[in-house]
């Protein structure tokens, strides 16, 4: 997980006044007068192999043309918009070349009449993967440029992605991180299980490379895919991270338990005995909103029981 703060952006936060949503339900499309930024100039942040974030980008006076896609739906909180818009076709083979969308999580106006965002965006580049991270960016009113302030990424859907913003006072930006059974019963583990995995694989195919096996031990030895569901469409509840500005850095404070979809996945040998263990055990029900969430220390001690339980059963 990467954190760049690039500038001391909490005395922005006086004189906040949140942009409300609009009410409407339907997709439309806008130019970007309806919107924060148009979603392609953030694609020299999103690039792969970016080496730094630079501390001013310049939107192509072209996107001012092109039209961006408007989705609003019915969120947990009212009304929810985001705002995307395609990746140019490669001009020889014409493949579908991705998007970039994003949702305005928080917006407002300082006192020195600056617009300050803060963005959750997802990114795709054709094929399968959805990566998301939070940015929190500002802009002077009628120039076509962006100052990054914060970013922090997240990861591809269920391992990781999804980013999504629960809190932000004080500069303190605390946000979900979707997760799979695996992530969950390993909170602290921010290992690439899959990357980890997909190599060891291809290893065993070709037979001449040597495989990964410096990897760290997971919770009970339990290994992802094979005994505990990790793939990225397992999504089964969130790591709860917390960003403080103070110190730079983000910590994990907790997780959050989707019962429901937890309860019905099925990768992995042991899964079947980790959903009997859930079905009768009282974390994650419903005790104060969509953003109740369990404290590090609490689910700590209830991961005991689930060893213990899972372990007999065998």
């Amino acid at each position: 997980m990467k954190v760049i703060l690039l500038r001391a952006w909490v005395l922005l936060l006086v004189g906040v006044s949140i942009c409300q949503a609009n009410a409407e339900t339907h997709d439309v499309l806008a130019n970007l007068r309806d919107a924060y930024v148009h979603p392609l100039c953030l694609a020299p942040l999103l690039a792969y192999e970016r080496e730094a974030v630079p501390e001013q980008l310049e939107c192509d006076p072209a996107l001012e043309h092109q039209l961006i896609e408007v989705r609003r739906w019915d969120g947990a909180d009212g009304t929810e918009t985001s705002y995307s818009a395609d990746y140019p076709r490669d001009e020889e083979d014409d493949w579908y070349a991705g998007f970039i969308s994003y949702t305005v999580e928080r917006r407002w106006t300082s006192l020195d009449g600056v617009d300050i965002g803060l963005l959750s965006i997802t990114n795709n580049t054709g094929g399968t993967g959805h990566f998301s991270s939070l940015w929190l960016f500002k802009k002077q009113v009628g120039v076509a440029a962006i100052e990054p302030l914060l970013e922090l990424t997240g990861g591809d859907r269920c391992n990781d992605g999804w980013l999504r913003l629960i809190d932000f006072r004080d500069g303190v930006v605390t946000y979900g991180s979707a997760a799979t059974p695996f992530r969950l019963l390993n909170p602290l583990d921010e290992y690439d299980w899959r990357y980890a995995t997909f190599m060891n694989a291809l290893a065993q195919m070709r037979r001449d490379e040597a495989p990964i096996n410096d990897m760290p031990e997971p919770f009970m030895g339990w290994k992802p895919y094979d005994d505990v569901a990790n793939s990225a469409t397992a999504c089964s509840g969130e790591i709860i991270n917390r960003y403080d500005p103070t110190t730079d850095q983000v910590e994990i404070v907790g997780v959050a338990v989707d019962r429901e979809s937890f309860q019905a996945q099925g990768q992995g040998f042991l899964q079947p005995c980790i959903n009997d263990w859930l079905a009768q055990a009282d974390y994650g029900k419903p005790q104060g909103g969509d953003d109740q969430w369990i404290e590090l220390n609490v689910w700590a001690e209830a991961l005991k029981s689930l060893g213990r339980y899972c372990v007999l059963s065998d």
